[in-house]
């Protein structure tokens, strides 16, 4: 797996600042890289044609159709790739619970972290389902998503163990990584592991739990 190549199109051309945000961060995952850019919903549709693609970041709106349209298009084509839409504070939970309805997997804002795009674009490329923390998870919370988890998925590796006690002391992945002697990547795939099993999207909440459920301690 750590050896699979993650190939991103992207299709921001309303956010020119924010697509440019976009590829700083994944110049950092390893393994992970753009492999085009486009403006329309048919210039997408015919590159994914073309090339094995693993993750679609998009605007909510491009140039000639809806994000939404476009999802539609694909799926009738039989074109099944995992979609990461760029959404504002404007957007209503009613309508972001139905983007996840139809089968959008991830949605962030485009006021986002840069550890939130980072964390968004692993989780959404893996065909895992990611919210921006901010919005009503209660609006469209989904099997992934929920904080029922058993006692099973509940339990936590020691690396994760690890990882969580490194993160209540405050480093960031760069500094874990050192620590830890891993790649960047690693830590940042056992950080995504971390937050499936705990059903959160944030660092602080991830810590907080695993405090309250006595997997560390302080």
């Amino acid at each position: 797996m750590d050896n699979v190549s993650i190939n991103i199109l992207i299709g921001v051309p309303k956010n020119f600042l924010w697509k440019i945000g976009i590829e700083k961060a994944i110049s950092s995952m390893p393994r992970y890289s753009i492999v085009g850019e486009y403006a329309s919903g048919e210039e997408i549709i015919a590159a994914c044609k073309e090339a094995t693609i693993s993750l679609l970041i998009l605007d909510q709106q491009l140039n000639d159709m809806k994000a939404i349209e476009l999802h539609k298009r694909m799926l009738s084509q039989k074109i099944n790739i995992p979609i990461l839409l760029i959404g504002d504070n404007k957007t209503g939970d009613t309508e972001i619970s139905e983007l996840f309805q139809v089968g959008i997997k991830g949605y962030i804002l485009n006021n986002c972290t840069e550890e939130q795009l980072m964390d968004a674009i692993t989780h959404v490329s893996r065909n895992r389902e990611w919210c921006a923390p901010t919005c009503n998870p209660r609006l469209f919370i989904s099997k992934k998503l929920s904080n029922k988890f058993d006692q099973t998925r509940r339990k936590i590796t020691h690396r994760e163990h690890e990882i969580l006690n490194l993160m209540m002391k405050g480093h960031n992945n760069s500094e874990i990584s050192d620590l830890l002697c891993l790649s960047i990547n690693t830590v940042q795939n056992h950080i995504c592991n971390i937050y499936s099993k705990f059903g959160v999207q944030e660092r602080l909440k991830a810590v907080n739990y695993a405090l309250k459920e006595g997997l560390i301690e302080i």
